[in-house]
């Protein structure tokens, strides 16, 4: 009598975690997107003709990579968001000492905490770089390569360069309203 009671308390077992495993198969959520891949443009919100493709970083924690194109422009874009706000200014720091070498022009920009656009080549054919900074967030914007003699830019790059980072900004900014605990 007693192994039909152990035979039947473990089938028994068996049988609840059969069905606990095939319903978690089924039914166990989806993986949500990082915050960075929530707060990135998307097409939606450049407009018409614009095409945005995010790409997360598979080895950060919580960086991604935006592809942003129209028919005459094309930028990659990278979205940090660091723990705190001293890795994000680090980050910034050290980045806009790289960006700003003496070959470049550099204009100081107001954007975020803080904000640098520098390009190479003259403003008639640039190759453009713009980075800001808000709070725990880092951005920056590639628009042409940076190699000399590369890939020239037009000269309204470097307004739509602004452009969209000021969309990315606010979208950030929209972000942090709806989920304060991010920051």
């Amino acid at each position: 009598m007693t192994s039909r009671r152990i035979l039947f308390g473990v089938l028994t077992v068996v049988a609840i975690l059969l069905v606990a495993s095939i319903i978690y198969v089924f039914y166990k959520p989806a993986p949500q997107p990082s915050i960075s891949e929530q707060m990135a443009l998307t097409s939606d919100d450049l407009g018409l003709s614009w095409t945005s493709v995010v790409t997360p970083d598979q080895y950060s924690d919580d960086v991604c990579y935006i592809r942003v194109v129209n028919d005459t422009y094309e930028a990659i874009t990278t979205l940090f968001v660091f723990d705190n706000i001293s890795e994000c200014e680090r980050w910034f720091l050290n980045a806009s000492g790289i960006i700003s070498l003496p070959i470049m022009t550099v204009l100081n920009i107001t954007l975020g905490d803080e904000a640098i656009l520098c390009y190479i080549g003259p403003s008639d054919e640039p190759q453009v770089h713009l980075m800001f900074a808000k709070d725990n967030i880092g951005y920056s914007i590639i628009a042409g390569n940076f190699i000399p003699d590369g890939y020239k830019g037009k000269p309204w790059w470097i307004d739509t360069t602004i452009w969209i980072a000021q969309l990315q900004l606010e979208k950030i900014d929209q972000y942090l309203a709806q989920h304060p605990e991010a920051n």
